[in-house]
């Protein structure tokens, strides 16, 4: 994977959710069934996400905290958490910080306290965090890390990055996002949240609670890609020229290799929140016996095989580690449903 071109960076999120989406489709019990009957595109409507709170909180290297002693303004101090794991405050010296909440975090420092005050209560305020941070990348004013404070949600997020972009202009008016096509994803796996609903509609189902570590990736509606997956010579994003059809991507993406069930293949376009499939005999159309398909902008083709060149063993010298595991989730279930 040397010499990768700059355009991967861009690709390599998209990539990402493109098999999370993947890998979301084939764990439906009954989806490569019906795919596998059908030829015409067939809607899978996923469930929003479920709202749920992020885990509690703990305390980590970098945050910063206001401390006081309840009653005494003498005793306020602002403190961070040190790369040791400890906090240094007044006349306690090092108390451990890494790994606690912030209530179980007072309470050691109350035992210390008790020692100088009579029944000290401890304040204590989170002013910043370094350990607890989201990222948004794409289409955004503002691209990058943010820092959670907790209770945040999805539009919150976009608002703290300047919104979509829009394109230069008297008015602005137009979007440079792709809402169709953003993705969020959580411990490698992509959440069913529709972007276009959310932003254009008001849906307010998709704007759920950030979680710590949470990636969402606003694509360009200016670059035209598709994706191709599977067990193909380079799963990529591939840039579409004119008349881009099946093949001509599967062949961009270096064709499929031996083990491929190519008859088998899987395209799947639209909304990320509730994309549509269909079936692609792929082979049918390499020998002339099946018409090719012309793609859209944003369509993934999925090549399904039967060995280790597959998507689970899909590395990228930027993630390697991050994109196996989002592959690795759905790639032993898919194989175990094709017949062999």
């Amino acid at each position: 994977m040397e010499g990768l071109p700059a355009s991967r960076n861009r690709s390599f999120a998209w990539c990402v959710g493109a098999l999370a989406v993947a890998g979301t489709l084939m764990g439906c019990p009954h989806t490569v069934d019906r795919m596998a009957k059908a030829s015409a595109f067939e809607q899978v409507v996923l469930p929003p996400p479920i709202d749920e709170p992020p885990p509690q909180y703990v305390l980590g290297s970098g945050d910063l905290l206001d401390i006081q002693v309840n009653g005494l303004p003498d005793t306020a101090q602002r403190c961070r958490v040190g790369v040791d794991g400890f906090v240094r405050y007044g006349p306690c010296g090092d108390t451990t910080a890494t790994g606690l909440a912030i209530e179980s975090f007072s309470s050691a420092l109350k035992v210390k306290l008790a020692r100088f005050y009579h029944e000290p209560i401890v304040e204590i305020q989170l002013v910043s965090t370094s350990s607890r941070r989201c990222v948004v990348l794409g289409e955004v004013d503002h691209p990058g890390s943010l820092n959670l404070f907790g209770g945040e949600r999805v539009l919150d997020l976009l608002a703290r990055c300047g919104g979509t972009a829009r394109a230069a202009g008297s008015d602005y008016s137009e979007t440079l996002a792709a809402l169709d096509e953003a993705i969020m994803v959580r411990n490698d796996r992509m959440l069913a949240v529709d972007f276009k609903a959310l932003l254009e509609r008001g849906d307010q189902r998709y704007n759920i609670l950030v979680h710590p570590d949470d990636f969402i990736y606003i694509p360009s509606n200016v670059d035209r890609q598709v994706f191709v997956l599977g067990a193909v010579g380079s799963p990529d994003a591939i840039t579409m020229k004119a008349d881009f059809s099946v093949s001509r991507a599967v062949a961009a993406a270096g064709g499929h290799t031996r083990d491929a069930y190519a008859d088998r293949a899987i395209l799947i376009r639209g909304s990320r929140g509730a994309p549509t499939v269909a079936r692609v005999d792929l082979l049918g159309i390499l020998e002339g016996r099946e018409p090719d398909l012309q793609l859209k902008t944003g369509d993934i083709i999925y090549v399904p095989g039967r060995t280790s060149e597959n998507p689970r063993f899909l590395v990228d010298r930027f993630n390697e580690s991050f994109v196996t595991a989002v592959a690795g989730r759905y790639a032993d279930e898919v194989y175990d449903r094709i017949d062999r």
